[in-house]
């Protein structure tokens, strides 16, 4: 059996043995992550307002 670590951000599994990549992976990723979902709060509150995705 394979056990696999389980990277939230980009929804990917790697081999255990991988285990300080994903946790550097996602500690540098997630700022921007957080940081883009800020950004486009407004335009999502648009598009389910509007159903409309360009204006």
């Amino acid at each position: 059996m394979t056990i696999s670590l389980y990277s939230q951000i980009m929804g990917l599994h790697y081999p255990a043995t991988e285990r300080y990549a994903v946790d550097e992976f996602e500690m540098l990723t997630m700022p921007s992550c957080q940081k883009l979902n800020e950004e486009r709060a407004e335009i999502l509150v648009l598009i389910g307002k509007t159903g409309r995705i360009l204006t």
